[in-house]
Protein backbone atom coordinates (compact mmCIF):
# COMPACT_ATOMS: atom_id res chain seq x y z
CA UNK A 1 0.00 0.00 0.00
CA UNK A 2 1.39 3.23 -0.91
CA UNK A 3 1.11 5.82 1.57
CA UNK A 4 -0.69 9.45 1.30
CA UNK A 5 1.34 11.94 -0.39
CA UNK A 6 3.89 9.31 -1.58
CA UNK A 7 3.91 11.46 -4.87
CA UNK A 8 5.07 14.57 -3.23
CA UNK A 9 7.50 13.13 -0.75
CA UNK A 10 8.87 11.67 -3.78
CA UNK A 11 9.34 14.97 -5.33
CA UNK A 12 10.85 16.70 -2.34
CA UNK A 13 13.23 14.17 -1.93
CA UNK A 14 14.34 14.70 -5.59
CA UNK A 15 14.99 18.42 -5.21
CA UNK A 16 16.88 18.32 -2.51
CA UNK A 17 18.49 15.58 -3.87
CA UNK A 18 19.07 17.72 -6.64
CA UNK A 19 20.23 21.11 -4.75
CA UNK A 20 22.41 18.64 -2.36
CA UNK A 21 24.74 17.34 -5.19
CA UNK A 22 25.13 20.90 -6.31
CA UNK A 23 28.72 21.56 -5.12
CA UNK A 24 28.23 25.63 -6.17
CA UNK A 25 24.72 26.06 -4.98
CA UNK A 26 23.93 28.88 -2.62
CA UNK A 27 20.68 29.65 -3.32
CA UNK A 28 17.75 29.39 -1.29
CA UNK A 29 15.28 30.32 -3.74
CA UNK A 30 12.72 27.56 -4.46
CA UNK A 31 13.91 25.18 -6.89
CA UNK A 32 11.43 23.40 -10.04
CA UNK A 33 10.56 20.47 -10.93
CA UNK A 34 9.53 21.66 -14.61
CA UNK A 35 13.26 22.25 -15.34
CA UNK A 36 16.70 21.11 -14.58
CA UNK A 37 18.89 22.66 -11.49
CA UNK A 38 21.19 25.33 -12.20
CA UNK A 39 23.41 27.58 -10.40
CA UNK A 40 24.96 30.42 -10.94
CA UNK A 41 28.69 29.26 -11.32
CA UNK A 42 29.16 27.39 -13.82
CA UNK A 43 32.05 25.32 -14.44
CA UNK A 44 34.28 26.32 -17.75
CA UNK A 45 36.81 24.09 -19.29
CA UNK A 46 40.01 25.47 -21.32
CA UNK A 47 39.19 23.65 -25.00
CA UNK A 48 43.14 23.30 -25.47
CA UNK A 49 45.08 20.14 -24.39
CA UNK A 50 48.54 19.79 -23.01
CA UNK A 51 49.59 16.79 -24.90
CA UNK A 52 48.90 14.95 -28.18
CA UNK A 53 49.98 10.98 -27.85
CA UNK A 54 50.07 9.66 -31.83
CA UNK A 55 52.15 6.50 -31.65
CA UNK A 56 48.92 4.39 -31.95
CA UNK A 57 48.36 3.25 -34.92
CA UNK A 58 44.31 3.02 -35.03
CA UNK A 59 41.67 4.18 -32.56
CA UNK A 60 42.63 4.11 -28.52
CA UNK A 61 39.55 2.09 -26.91
CA UNK A 62 41.09 2.59 -23.19
CA UNK A 63 43.69 4.38 -20.79
CA UNK A 64 44.47 4.19 -17.08
CA UNK A 65 46.76 5.90 -14.98
CA UNK A 66 48.99 4.04 -12.77
CA UNK A 67 48.16 4.48 -8.83
CA UNK A 68 51.38 6.92 -8.09
CA UNK A 69 50.51 8.67 -11.50
CA UNK A 70 53.76 7.90 -12.82
CA UNK A 71 52.55 5.59 -15.94
CA UNK A 72 49.77 6.39 -18.44
CA UNK A 73 49.09 3.04 -20.07
CA UNK A 74 46.77 3.16 -23.09
CA UNK A 75 45.53 0.26 -25.41
CA UNK A 76 44.26 0.28 -28.76
CA UNK A 77 42.65 -1.39 -31.76
CA UNK A 78 46.31 -1.73 -32.95
CA UNK A 79 46.31 -4.78 -30.48
CA UNK A 80 49.05 -2.90 -28.77
CA UNK A 81 49.71 -1.35 -25.09
CA UNK A 82 51.58 1.86 -24.79
CA UNK A 83 53.12 2.43 -21.44
CA UNK A 84 53.93 6.53 -21.13
CA UNK A 85 55.76 8.25 -18.30
CA UNK A 86 53.80 11.01 -17.70
CA UNK A 87 56.23 14.06 -16.87
CA UNK A 88 56.84 14.63 -20.58
CA UNK A 89 54.41 11.63 -21.95
CA UNK A 90 57.32 9.96 -24.03
CA UNK A 91 56.68 5.98 -24.71
CA UNK A 92 58.35 3.71 -22.33
CA UNK A 93 57.46 0.45 -23.66
CA UNK A 94 54.81 -0.90 -26.01
CA UNK A 95 53.70 -4.17 -25.37
CA UNK A 96 52.14 -7.01 -27.90
CA UNK A 97 50.56 -10.06 -27.39
CA UNK A 98 46.90 -9.73 -27.94
CA UNK A 99 45.48 -11.17 -30.98
CA UNK A 100 42.36 -8.38 -31.04
CA UNK A 101 41.88 -4.63 -29.93
CA UNK A 102 42.46 -4.23 -26.52
CA UNK A 103 39.30 -3.71 -24.31
CA UNK A 104 40.46 -2.80 -20.96
CA UNK A 105 43.63 -2.04 -18.69
CA UNK A 106 43.81 -2.15 -15.32
CA UNK A 107 47.25 -1.54 -12.42
CA UNK A 108 47.63 -3.47 -9.63
CA UNK A 109 47.41 -1.16 -6.26
CA UNK A 110 51.32 -1.04 -6.20
CA UNK A 111 51.49 -0.75 -10.00
CA UNK A 112 53.76 -4.20 -10.43
CA UNK A 113 51.19 -5.30 -13.03
CA UNK A 114 49.35 -4.26 -15.68
CA UNK A 115 45.98 -6.12 -16.43
CA UNK A 116 44.69 -5.84 -20.02
CA UNK A 117 42.02 -7.92 -21.85
CA UNK A 118 41.18 -7.40 -25.49
CA UNK A 119 38.44 -8.66 -27.92
CA UNK A 120 40.54 -11.81 -28.43
CA UNK A 121 38.93 -13.03 -25.33
CA UNK A 122 42.33 -13.69 -23.06
CA UNK A 123 43.46 -11.65 -20.38
CA UNK A 124 47.42 -10.81 -19.34
CA UNK A 125 49.03 -10.18 -16.81
CA UNK A 126 52.15 -7.66 -17.39
CA UNK A 127 55.08 -7.35 -14.93
CA UNK A 128 56.02 -3.96 -15.08
CA UNK A 129 58.75 -4.70 -12.88
CA UNK A 130 60.51 -6.37 -15.51
CA UNK A 131 61.01 -3.56 -17.71
CA UNK A 132 63.77 -1.51 -17.85
CA UNK A 133 63.05 2.48 -17.18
Amino acid sequence: MIGPQRLQTLFTQAVEYQKNKCDYHVSEDKITLYSNHSCKQKLYFKDDYSHSLNDHSDEVWYVSFSNNGDFLASGSKDKKIIIWETTNYTPLHILSGHEDAISCLSWSPNDKFLVSSGNDMKLRIWDIDVFPY
